[in-house]
């Protein structure tokens, strides 16, 4: 399961040429809180950057 992946407790690939693909099916809810687990895990790590977010309105 993700939750094991997250948690640390299995490793994603056995080798570098391994993929990984999660696809997410169900609420929005869950994505956001996978989301959040695996932001702070990343910024645990020391792994990754954020990127600046902005907001366009797609009508006037």
């Amino acid at each position: 399961p993700l939750s094991d992946l997250v948690a640390g407790r299995r490793k994603p690939r056995r080798d570098a040429a391994d993929i990984v693909v999660y696809k997410s099916v169900g609420s929005a809810l869950r994505d956001i809180a996978v989301a959040e687990m695996l932001l702070a895990r990343a910024r645990q790590l020391g792994r990754g950057y954020e990127m600046p977010v902005s907001v366009v309105p797609v009508s006037k």
